[in-house]
């Protein structure tokens, strides 16, 4: 046992690790979000309709619509429309959403929601506090840290040099070799951005007869988080395949 559960620890987690049968498991002192009026769903339900519409409609109005695939069985074409019916949706404002003011940033995510902050005391969630989506507004409930404690973990420094160990999964993770100068081939995704990629080191089953330990270029799902991970969290990293 590791035993991290107790004294000097500090859990953070989403809404799904306090949400149902995982809440069973959880130990008193986690600290987790819940969204103000997330369980709502006919509200959720017709923010997404009405915000929906509404970019369709200002689609319409403005831009020459073509006509979408009718499938997505053989067929790999993306709808030319499709890329700038999302930035209309993504530029979407709905002010009077029934679940508050409806916004999304440049990554998709919802602006200006408003989460419960809620701290697990005694086999129950209590809320502690708010977050607006800019900062978090305290109320005069306690929080209780793990192993029972009423004052806030002092916390030690992070290195800011991680060593990170993924295997060749794709699409999560795709491997390819590198340039013969050892860095990684330049290439776009079908909407035209450039495609991420880390050199990593390892075994590469991808190259017959290749050298156990071979760099490589990564890249994909896991490695876009990856990497946007490292740019907002202020950390460097070393990828190693398993």
């Amino acid at each position: 046992m590791l035993d991290m559960t107790g004294s000097g620890y500090v859990w953070l987690v989403g809404e799904r690790e306090i949400s149902g049968s995982a809440l069973r498991y959880a130990p008193d002192g986690i600290i987790g979000l819940q969204l103000i009026n997330g369980k709502n769903e006919s509200a959720h339900i017709s923010d997404a309709v009405a915000v929906a519409a509404q970019a369709i409609h200002e689609l319409f109005e403005k831009e020459n619509i073509t006509d979408p695939p009718r499938g997505c069985v053989g067929n790999t074409n993306i709808w030319k429309t499709g890329p700038l019916f999302k930035r209309v949706l993504m530029s979407s404002k709905y002010p009077e959403g029934v679940t508050g003011r409806v916004e999304f940033n440049e990554d998709g995510d919802r602006k200006y929601a408003n989460y419960s902050v809620m701290n697990l005391q005694n086999r129950k969630l209590v809320q502690v506090g708010i977050f607006n989506g800019s900062h978090v507004i305290q109320n005069d409930r306690k929080i209780i840290w793990p192993g029972g404690e009423t004052e806030k973990p002092q916390g030690y420094q992070m290195s800011t040099r991680l060593k990170i160990v993924t295997i060749h999964q794709e699409p999560f993770v795709y491997v390819k070799p590198t340039m013969p100068d050892g860095m990684c081939k330049e290439e776009v995704s079908i909407l035209g951005d450039p495609v991420k990629k880390v050199i990593c080191n390892g075994p590469n089953e991808t190259i017959p007869g290749s050298p156990p330990s071979l760099p490589s270029a990564a890249n994909g799902f896991c490695v876009d988080l990856l990497i946007k991970l490292a740019r907002e969290m202020n950390f460097y990293l070393r990828v190693h395949l398993g």
